[in-house]
């Protein structure tokens, strides 16, 4: 892979020398600046790694010099390509002084380039150090010449500093800013880092964003990378690109300089290298890669290649292509790589399953069991107030029914009347007392057990202890008196079948005139007996149940600057309503009808989908745990820490969330980061606003590899290299590059232009400031 694909490291620019050429302003000091001593140049410039550079002559173009550079440096291994400069002198508005402009040319057109000094002419030759060129006369000399150009300005001081002598931008006009925001000036240059600080401060305050690069100015060779021997030797940090050497190459550094100048070296060892198709080798950068190409081209396939991803679909295409992946290092694996399915985030957050596949990022919501139980304790104690009332009903039903005649009763009984009705204690509330009692202490005694360090830290380990034993205390009073009561029903019950017994004795010795009388005194006892239990069932406390209060349905947990929340549907949400809707049928709307229920019918007719008695049971094992578990279902947001803003509540806002949570530059477990259409659901605003922004976060830590249709992710990301698919029947192409990538087969930003969609305008937006730039 001898042809450089796209820019693999930063490349070293100084688009500022002079030559002899420049001796009618600048004198005997550019004397040995010539043809003859290139040499001298070169090895200068090998020296302080300048990779690409440009002779600019005051308002000279020296061919011949060009073109011997051209050849001298045609196999050096460090200096790339020289482009053809002129630094003019221009007066931009009447009764300013006038500021060098440097014009880059592009090179691509060399038939052209030898007659720069004869277009020059054309409209006027400057002899004198003194001369100028009117803005008017500069523009004709760049019609004529008819070559794109990129202008830079030179700057030495504030923006507003209208200082004069010094050949800055300020100084030539009344507001550079018209010069600047227009991008009529494509760069500003300066030659020392006080000079950039000063420009930085002065271009902020006018929130302006425009390249600024260094230059060196150097007039004598021999003293490079200074102006001359006698210059102060201050240290001189020239600014570096990601592109290639070219014209083009530079003209996409300066429309997209924050992506593109000093940019770190990527020290990750951990990438793909290359895609090996048909014996042809496809180069990766190791940076951001972009896979374009028509629908069905076989992007997806490349991409689940590259990510590892075996799909049996494409094994045949696999194989008749013989494509394979090269990793850059032995070390590679496959847990490496991040992959991002299209669609697989809306997915997720369809399914609840977002983050959870990577690792827990949700804590548990802790109050799910005591909402269960607080429902399910509800609908009992209504089933209690319900059934006490019906039996309420039912004794007052028979009582009413029950007719008794008095009769005299004249003769003693020969054999004793035995009453064997003892009313059981209840004990039913006991039970449930002594349960929570039990589960309480459990739950303390392992908590205290399993957590026994971090009482300790909090000095409360003892008074936990205090906790439990006072729990355990209560407990086993509540379990001695249902105990208690347990033994006294248990005496009572032995006594009732004793005398139940004695009495079916009796009932055989005794003559029809004293079953007669029994049967008469059974009446009566039966009747007192009803009266009894009819008052005691009145005095028996019923309360009408309250629903269960709102609780708190929520889990926080922290994960690198964001905040993973859970949210139950009960959270905080007072239900009783809902329950009622879900649980009842009209016209019970609400507890209040619970009071009028007195009869099974009712309460039966009352409950949605059951129709008999027998069916009660199965109604809190279905309505109940159905409602239980609606409201049990949660939602999860995330939250920026610090602006406890929500995010991630449409597609669009999740995907944005989860590669930003993703790609957080702390996470180091993944190398390789796979997104198939991560542009997916996200709007154009928030795709420039937000996805590029954190895909560039990480574009010299990891390696990123995304299919995109989006222009804006391919140009506006500023991608470092371009894959071009398309597939003829079952054959795969592929080609590749810098978006200033071009050869005699075909040019990246046209595969740009003509596959995706506004993939022109995105161009052209770009672009756009450098409307000499027409390709």
């Amino acid at each position: 892979m001898d042809v450089k694909y796209f820019a693999e490291d930063n490349i070293f620019v100084d688009l500022h020398i002079h030559s002899k050429m420049s001796e009618y302003k600048d004198g005997k000091i550019v004397d040995n600046s010539t043809k003859e001593n290139a040499d001298v140049l070169i090895t200068a410039l090998e020296s302080k790694n300048i990779n690409l550079f440009a002779i600019t002559d005051h308002n000279r173009f020296d061919y011949d010099l060009y073109i011997h550079l051209k050849e001298k440096i045609s196999e050096n291994d460090i200096i790339k390509n020289v482009l053809p400069g002129i630094e003019f002198d221009v007066v931009l508005e009447k009764g300013f002084t006038p500021c060098h402009i440097i014009a880059i040319f592009d090179d691509s057109q060399q038939n052209l380039l030898f007659k720069i000094p004869e277009k020059i002419n054309d409209v006027k030759t400057l002899n004198s150090k003194n001369e100028f060129y009117q803005l008017e006369e500069f523009e004709q000399i760049l019609h004529n010449i008819g070559l794109k150009v990129l202008l830079i300005a030179h700057q030495k001081q504030d923006l507003n500093n209208k200082e004069k002598g010094n050949a800055s931008l300020s100084s030539s006009c009344d507001d550079p800013s018209v010069f600047l925001s227009t991008g009529y000036i494509d760069s500003l240059e300066f030659s020392s880092n006080k000079q950039e600080g000063i420009v930085i401060n002065s271009l902020r305050k006018m929130d302006i964003d425009i390249p600024l690069i260094t230059g060196s100015d150097c007039h004598e060779w021999e003293a490079y990378p200074f102006r001359e021997k006698n210059s102060e030797k201050k240290p001189r940090h020239f600014t570096s690109f990601r592109c290639l050497p070219t014209f083009k190459g530079l003209v996409m550094a300066l429309t997209s300089f924050s992506t593109r100048a000093n940019r770190l070296k990527n020290e990750n060892p951990h990438f793909i290298k290359s895609i090996c198709i048909n014996n042809k080798e496809i180069p990766l950068a190791n940076g951001i890669n972009a896979i374009i190409g028509d629908n069905g081209s076989g992007k997806t396939l490349l991409m689940s290649l590259l990510a590892e991803k075996s799909n049996n679909i494409y094994k045949n295409l696999i194989k008749s292509n013989n494509l394979k992946v090269n990793q850059n290092d032995s070390n590679f694996q496959t847990s490496f790589i991040k992959y991002v399915q299209q669609g697989q985030i809306n997915d997720e957050v369809i399914k609840g399953t977002l983050f959870k596949s990577d690792s827990n990022y949700y804590d548990d919501i802790p109050t799910k069991a005591e909402f269960r139980n607080n429902i399910n304790n509800y609908f009992d104690k209504v089933y209690r107030y319900v059934t006490n009332n019906i039996e309420i009903f039912d004794q007052e039903n028979k009582l009413e029914n029950l007719n008794i005649n008095i009769e005299a009763i004249e003769k003693d009984f020969y054999l004793p009347v035995i009453d064997s009705s003892l009313e059981l204690e209840e004990v039913s509330s006991d039970k449930e007392r002594v349960h929570f009692l039990d589960t309480v202490l459990k739950d303390v005694e392992t908590e205290l057990a399993e957590n026994t360090n971090y009482y300790k830290s909090i000095d409360s380990y003892e008074l936990m202890n205090e906790v439990v034993e006072k729990v355990k205390s209560i407990y086993i009073n509540a379990k001695n008196l249902l105990s208690d009561k347990q033994n006294r029903n248990e005496i009572k019950g032995i006594i009732v079948k004793t005398l139940d017994g004695y009495s079916k004795s009796l009932e055989n010795r005794r003559t029809s005139e004293e079953k007669h009388k029994n049967c008469i005194i059974d009446k009566y006892l039966n009747f007192v007996n009803s009266i009894v239990k009819l008052i005691k069932l009145k005095e028996r406390p019923n309360p009408l149940p309250a629903f269960p209060s709102p609780i708190n349905g929520h889990s926080e947990k922290q994960s690198k600057g964001y905040i993973f929340k859970k949210t139950a549907r009960y959270h905080q949400n007072d239900l009783k309503d809902e329950f009622y809707a879900q649980c009842f049928n009209k016209p019970i709307t609400s507890d209040v009808f619970l009071s009028s229920i007195s009869t099974k019918d009712a309460f039966v007719s009352a409950l949605k989908g059951i129709t008999s008695w027998e069916e009660v049971s199965k109604f809190k094992e279905n309505k109940v745990e159905k409602f239980i578990n609606e409201y049990c279902e949660e939602q999860t947001f995330i939250f920026e820490i610090d602006s406890n803003e929500g995010v991630g509540n449409t597609p669009g806002e999740n995907a944005l969330v989860y590669f930003k949570y993703l790609i957080n530059e702390k996470s180091d477990d993944f190398y390789v980061l796979a997104v198939d259409q991560p542009e997916d659901d996200i709007n154009p605003m928030r795709i420039k606003s937000s996805l590029i922004p954190i895909l560039n976060s990480i574009r010299d830590k990891k390696q990123i590899i995304i299919v995109t249709h989006n222009p804006m992710l391919v140009v506006n990301l500023d991608v470092d290299n371009v894959l071009y698919i398309k597939k003829n029947n079952s054959t795969l192409d592929i080609c590749c590059g810098a978006l200033e990538f071009e050869n005699n087969d075909y040019s990246i930003l046209n595969h740009v232009k003509q596959n995706l969609d506004g993939g022109y305008k995105a161009i052209e937006r770009r672009l756009k400031r450098y409307e000499r730039d027409s390709d």
